[in-house]
């Protein structure tokens, strides 16, 4: 999956050998990184609002499941904290994910 912070620096998210890997851009060392997180699947990134008066309030979302949940870091925290948003979650695979229609932050299930 692939997007775009509001700098146009990448961030992909991937699977490369069953690990699911997430290349963005660290501000604190300046530079694009790779980081690794083992046992998760169905990574998904997207800008939540790429609408230009809220570029200094926007985020790139990290969402995926995790242990049968529906989980999500943000940029803005440097992904490093995990949030659990749903339970429960081993029947549905994560699709996709971005702002919808409303103005509201979507996660697709398949």
């Amino acid at each position: 999956d692939l997007t775009f912070d509001q700098n146009m620096r990448p961030c992909i998210a991937y699977v490369a050998n069953g690990i699911s890997k997430l290349y963005w851009y660290d501000s604190v060392r300046a530079m694009q990184v790779t980081d690794n997180f083992v046992g998760i699947t169905s990574p998904r990134v997207s800008l939540d609002d790429k609408r230009r008066f809220n570029v200094s309030n926007s985020d790139i979302i990290f969402a995926y499941q995790k242990d049968n949940d529906l989980c999500y870091r943000v940029q803005r925290e440097r992904f490093g904290v995990e949030h659990i948003l749903a339970t429960d979650t081993k029947k549905r695979i994560l699709w996709r994910i971005g702002m919808g229609r409303k103005n509201r932050f979507l996660f697709y299930w398949r």
